[in-house]
C-alpha cells in the first residue's frame, strides 16, 4: 500500500503487569515501563479500579497515589493496555484531498457500531445500578465507557446522544438508594403506626429501651394481674445517707454508727416506698432526720439499738422535699 509522504512508523506497547506491596504509608511505585500517560494503564487497589483523574498520576514510569495504598501483598495491580501508536512525519493537511478519507477506508472496530458502543454504556449503566458495588466506582466504570465510546462516535451525532443519555442515567445511581429509602421510610411509618392500636395484647416479657429513664403515663386506669413490685437499692452507710427517689422508691441500710437521714432527693408528690434500717453487728446506733422527715405528733422516732435488729420506716412524699413517714420499730 502507498502513502502520501513518509510512510508510518508502529510502535508497539506489549501487554503486561506489574504488581507491588502496599504499606499504607507509600504512595510512589517504580514502574517496568516507561510511559508518561495513565491513561495507558489500569490500576486496582485491593481488586478496586482506580480512577486515572483523582486517585494516581504517571510521570518518568513512576506511579504516584493521592492517598497512600493500605497494606497487603500484591493487593496493587497495574495493568498495561496493549496499544499501537502510528507516527506520521511529514504529512500536511494539504496533502490530503478532500473527501479522501471516508469511513470505508478505515480499518474495521476503529468505530465500533452504535450496538457495540450502547452495550459498552448499558454495562457500564448495570454496573453502576448494582446496590453492592460502590457508587463511585461505579462512576468510574461509567466514566471511562463513556469517554471511549464518545472518542468513537464523535462522527455520528445520533450514536453520541444515545450514549451521553445512558451516561447520564448510569452516573446518577442515587435515583435506585433515594427510592429504597422512600420504600423503607413507608414501611416504618406503617408498622411504626401498628403501635396506635386500641387495646393491644402483649405475651411474653416486653422490655423497653432505656428502662431507666423510659416514663408510661397512665390516663385513667392500671390493672396489674399477678406480681408488681420494685426493686430495693442498698444505700452505702456513711455519716449523711440520702435516699435519691428518681432511682427507685425503696431503700436499706446498715449503720455503721450514729447516722443522719437527709432530706430526700428528686422525689415527686405522691411517691412512697419504704427504708429498711439495719443494726451493724455492735448496734447502739441511732439515727437522726432532715428537715423534710415528718413524723406523727412532730416526734421521730427512735430506732432499735440491739446489734443487728431491723427497723421499717415507711414514707410517702408530700411536695419535692417533704416526706411523712412511720416508723414500725423491730420487725426481726
Amino acid at each position: 500500500m502507498s502513502y502520501i509522504g513518509n510512510e508510518p512508523g508502529v510502535t508497539n506497547f506489549i501487554f503486561g503487569v506489574d504488581r507491588f506491596n502496599g504499606t499504607g504509608a507509600c504512595t510512589q511505585f517504580t514502574l517496568t515501563r516507561t510511559t508518561d500517560d495513565a491513561n495507558t494503564v489500569e490500576v486496582l487497589v485491593n481488586s478496586i479500579q482506580q480512577d486515572p483523574i483523582n486517585s494516581y498520576s504517571v510521570s518518568g514510569g513512576v506511579i504516584t497515589f493521592t492517598e497512600a495504598p493500605s497494606s497487603g501483598a500484591n493487593n496493587i495491580v497495574v495493568v498495561y493496555r496493549a496499544t499501537s501508536v502510528i507516527s506520521f512525519t511529514n504529512v500536511t493537511t494539504a496533502q490530503i484531498n478532500d473527501g479522501a478519507v471516508t469511513l470505508s477506508k478505515l480499518a474495521p472496530g476503529v468505530i465500533p457500531s452504535t450496538v457495540a458502543v450502547f452495550n459498552t454504556a448499558n454495562a457500564a449503566f448495570l454496573q453502576a445500578n448494582t446496590p453492592s458495588h460502590v457508587a463511585n466506582s461505579a462512576a468510574i466504570y461509567a466514566n471511562g465507557a463513556f469517554t471511549a465510546a464518545n472518542a468513537a462516535s464523535a462522527t455520528d451525532t445520533t450514536q453520541n446522544n444515545s450514549i451521553i443519555a445512558a451516561f447520564t442515567a448510569a452516573n446518577t445511581p442515587s435515583h435506585v438508594a433515594n427510592s429504597a429509602a422512600i420504600y423503607a421510610n413507608g414501611a416504618f411509618t406503617a408498622a411504626n403506626t401498628k403501635a396506635a392500636t386500641a387495646s393491644p395484647t402483649f405475651t411474653g416479657t416486653v422490655v423497653m429501651a432505656n428502662a431507666n429513664t423510659t416514663v408510661i403515663n397512665v390516663q385513667s386506669q392500671l390493672e396489674v394481674y399477678g406480681r408488681a413490685f420494685q426493686n430495693i437499692i442498698t444505700l452505702a452507710d456513711a455519716n449523711t445517707i440520702t435516699m435519691n427517689l428518681a432511682q427507685t422508691n425503696n431503700f436499706s441500710v446498715t449503720l455503721g454508727g450514729n447516722r443522719v437521714l437527709a432530706n430526700v432527693a428528686n422525689s415527686t408528690p405522691g411517691q412512697s416506698g419504704f427504708i429498711v434500717v439495719r443494726q451493724d453487728g455492735t448496734g447502739s446506733r441511732t439515727l437522726s432526720y432532715g428537715t423534710g422527715w415528718r413524723f406523727p405528733s412532730n416526734s421521730a422516732p427512735i430506732l432499735t439499738t440491739t446489734a443487728n435488729a431491723v427497723d421499717l420506716i415507711v414514707y410517702t412524699a408530700t411536695t419535692t422535699s417533704n416526706v411523712i413517714a412511720q416508723a414500725l420499730l423491730s420487725v426481726t
